[in-house]
């Protein structure tokens, strides 16, 4: 029988416990003091566990001069108090809270997992089962931007596709749906974007919508927040108390002016974003807090104009994947835009984000509040923030996606299966290859669509369509010259004459004769073309006037460099087109109009800065009297033809052909509106006047006359019948009897 030695037992006991005291892992409750006393203090709480152990001798018998120092020892520790280091981050630590709502005071373990150390030595008396919070995972930087500001989602990879949502109403809907703040979250974009989604780096930068599409929806955006500046006098700042809840609108309250009885409104104005402390560099906490400043409606229609565009090239994209038709993604485009245009807009039975509202209405919706599509449109509008890399992009295609899933539910789940995670991937998959087909632009179609409209099919009694048949005339290449030889208008020795340099400089002289309006003054468009009205006071008589504005497809007052540019250009082709005409009938022996082009200029200078029908035509670069712009409905009547040409060459992308026939057309309307006599005689039709500028175009002896002309009527007729010489007449006989050999 063997025997038990109860000392070397409790040596083996000792020594475990010497290394678990080692390893930190403390017998010992945790706690919020779990830390401060690690070692005994003059509390007496406990024995020093860590010297005993490293002072046991043989047999586990402490020697008696060892007990005389740690005597010593006990003393010295009652006098003062040792604060050891503890690395928190090497432990995990279980903290136990009773929590007094649930019956018999169930304890609630609240682990934090360090993943370097999965596993834990729990020294609970009773075994309780510990709820643990989930491992995060190391967040992927720009790529897990969430816009409800959501922690990260663990990653996946696998997409659940939910049943298809159906339309509930608030009144029917269960009781988890009432418990919202907000009923109109249930349909917002509130998943996280999932993993796989690579965000795009600004779509605004590079994403191309054609003007008169982007026109057609920012225009009544730009005019209705106009019309609110121009009716009602805006504070620049508000104070706090008048904020609405949690977002950054405040009611501003006025008397209604255009109503007879006083009349109390409230016009929501949204506050611009500040900056943040870190980067203001003084910052003083003893001083008092600045106001909030308003957005301004210039600052407004800029990021509407930069919304908008980014909606209909991301919506253009999808459709053009899913080959919708031209009626079926116009109509689209049109309901998507009307959504957005109520969300900011209207007042019936909700606060609109920009408008007014009457303060009986106000008080009744009060407490409803903006829904979600609202309340990501006004952090939108409050201004980009400093670290918001994706800031447009993103709000553009959550808007898309809310519209589909609250307006098109069949079409959400057909299209994108229900699921948000399968809209963020197909929307981003369908802007990938939009993106890489550099000729594709949304709204491209528009240019295939010719509606009538002034300048682009019809120059008064000048048919556009004719002249263009001719200057894309088929010679024996497969390409039509125009094609194969763009029409470059070269400026380099190019100085302006006087009657050239008053067009070029108008625009700034009537800039020296007014008080131009801030930055940011409502203007009053012109309904169908690229102009518009701002309100100005002459300096010499202080009458108020209006100017006569250039307007960029963006919605945006034309830049005065660019129009000094586009004007030079302009006048520069017209002079080169025409001189290269004038030559070629010299040349062809035709009688030319003396001083032809002097007198063109002095006819165009008139026409664009003085027209004669000055009672129903404005200035292109000037001003008039307020009273004559009240009485005058803004549409396309009030610019004659030639200023719409002039305006399109300014203000639209012309390919170069179009480019080319704006300045011929110009040419052509001259010699057949004001020199009729000279037209009937040489010209005759608009084709045959186009063929004369391709044939001045080309060098003499290139080409020969009759490869361009296609008409009824050759032009060989009324040309002078000039002899070859002898050795061209060789020549050609040569290559005739050559092409005969070859034939037979």
């Amino acid at each position: 029988m063997r025997r038990c030695y109860p000392l070397a037992h409790l040596l083996a006991l000792c020594a475990l416990l010497h290394r678990l005291i080692l390893g930190g892992d403390f017998i010992t409750e945790a706690g919020p003091t779990l830390a401060l006393d690690l070692l005994p203090s003059s509390s007496g709480s406990g024995a020093p566990l860590v010297e005993v152990a490293d002072q046991l001798g043989e047999g586990g018998v402490i020697p008696g001069d060892r007990l005389k120092t740690l005597d010593r020892l006990k003393e010295t520790r009652k006098l003062r108090r040792v604060r050891q280091k503890v690395n928190h981050s090497e432990r995990p630590t279980s903290i136990s809270r009773p929590y007094s709502g649930l019956p018999g005071q169930h304890h609630i373990i609240h682990t934090i997992v360090n993943p370097e150390h999965p596993y834990q030595i729990s020294t609970l008396p009773d075994p309780v089962e510990e709820v643990r919070a989930p491992q995060l995972s190391r967040k992927r930087k720009l790529l897990d931007f969430d816009l409800n500001f959501s922690p990260p989602p663990s990653p996946t990879h696998e997409v659940n596709i939910p049943p298809p949502v159906k339309h509930t109403s608030y009144n029917n809907s269960p009781h988890d749906v009432h418990t919202r703040s907000d009923p109109d979250d249930f349909w917002d974009m509130r998943e996280p974007i999932p993993p796989g989604f690579i965000p795009m780096p600004s779509i605004t930068r590079w994403s191309v919508v054609h003007p008169d599409l982007f026109i057609r929806y920012h225009s009544p955006f730009k005019a209705r927040i106009d019309s609110f500046s121009n009716k009602y006098t805006l504070r620049m700042s508000v104070r706090r108390n008048e904020k609405m809840k949690n977002l950054p609108v405040y009611m501003v309250r006025c008397l209604d002016p255009s109503s007879e009885t006083p009349r109390r409104l409230i016009l929501p104005k949204i506050a611009q974003l500040r900056k943040s402390p870190a980067n203001d560099g003084k910052v003083n906490p003893n001083k008092r807090a600045k106001k909030d400043r308003l957005q301004v409606p210039f600052t407004l229609g800029l990021l509407f104009g930069n919304l908008i565009k980014s909606i209909l090239f991301s919506h253009g994209a999808f459709l053009k994947k899913i080959d919708c038709t031209v009626e079926e993604e116009l109509s689209r485009h049109d309901a998507l835009m009307s959504w957005l245009n109520e969300l900011v807009f209207s007042n019936e039975n909700r606060i609109p984000i920009c408008g007014e509202i009457t303060e009986i209405d106000f008080e009744r919706l009060k407490d409803q509040g903006y829904n979600s599509a609202q309340k990501r449109l006004i952090t939108y509008l409050q201004g980009q923030p400093e670290d918001a890399i994706f800031y447009t992009d993103l709000m553009t295609l959550a808007l898309i996606g809310i519209w589909y899933k609250r307006e098109l539910p069949h079409e959400w789940a057909e299209r994108f299966l229900s699921s948000e995670k399968v809209f963020w991937l197909r929307m981003q998959e369908a802007i990938g290859e939009a993106r890489q087909d550099r000729d594709w632009r949304a709204g491209q179609w528009i240019e295939k669509m010719y509606k009538g409209q002034p300048g682009d099919t019809t120059l008064g009694n000048f048919d556009l369509i004719e002249l263009r048949r001719a200057l894309q005339s088929k010679s024996n290449r497969r390409r039509p010259w125009s094609e194969r030889r763009p029409w470059v208008v070269h400026k380099d020795n190019f100085k302006p004459s006087l009657v050239e340099r008053e067009i070029i400089m108008a625009h700034q002289k009537v800039n020296k004769l007014v008080n131009t309006p801030p930055v940011g003054r409502a203007m009053s468009y012109v309904a169908g073309i690229q102009a518009a009205l701002q309100y100005a006071i002459e300096k010499s008589t202080g009458k108020e006037v209006f100017l006569v504005r250039v307007v960029s497809p963006n919605g945006r007052t034309h830049p005065d460099g660019s129009l000094v540019t586009q004007l030079t250009n302009l006048l520069c082709g017209l002079r080169q087109y025409h001189q290269r005409l004038l030559n070629y009938l010299e040349h062809e022996e035709i009688p030319t109009i003396p001083n032809a082009h002097s007198k063109f200029l002095d006819w165009l200078s008139e026409t664009i800065l003085r027209p004669p029908e000055a009672d129903q035509h404005f200035p292109l670069f000037g001003y008039l009297s307020k009273e004559i712009g009240d009485q005058k409905s803004l549409d396309q009547t009030i610019f004659n033809p030639i200023q719409h040409i002039v305006l399109l060459s300014l203000t639209k992308r012309r390919k170069k052909d179009h480019a080319a026939s704006d300045l011929v057309s110009i040419l052509g309307y001259w010699y057949k509106v004001i020199k009729p006599n000279y037209w009937n005689t040489h010209f005759k039709n608009e084709f045959n006047f186009g063929q004369f500028v391709v044939l001045s175009m080309i060098p003499y002896g290139k080409e020969t006359l009759t490869q361009f002309v296609t008409s009824s009527v050759p032009i060989r007729s009324q040309l002078s019948k000039k002899p070859l010489s002898a050795e061209a007449q060789n020549a050609r006989d040569r290559l005739r009897t050559r092409k005969k050999i070859k034939k037979n």
